[in-house]
């Protein structure tokens, strides 16, 4: 955040935010709501990808431990998904959907 200039108030209210936020919490808890953070930047990356013309697929079971070793991650660093992104080789095969009026009453 301060190579970013952030103002250094900013930045103290942020962490006080923070602390307050995950000191009431458990390990589990904690994990829990890391998680749905790194969902929720995923899901804007996997976006901005699109609108660029790039297409992604979103990878969620996979060996954990393994993946750390891999990437050679600290202990308290959790992968929790895998984003491959690239361009499709292939056309996207026609849709098989219900009609609307099957759906929605």
């Amino acid at each position: 955040m301060k190579k970013a200039h952030v103002p250094e108030q900013n930045i103290k209210y942020y962490l006080m935010a923070v602390d307050g936020m995950f000191s009431r919490m458990s390990d589990d808890q904690k994990l829990v709501e890391s998680e749905k953070n790194v969902y929720l930047a995923v899901a804007c990356a996997v976006f901005g990808a699109k609108s660029l013309g790039v297409d992604s697929c979103i990878i969620q079971g996979f060996e954990v431990d393994a993946i750390s070793q891999i990437l050679g991650l600290t202990p308290n660093l959790t992968p929790t998904l895998i984003v491959t992104l690239g361009y499709g080789a292939d056309s996207p095969s026609p849709k098989n959907r219900f009609p609307e009026d099957e759906i929605f009453f």
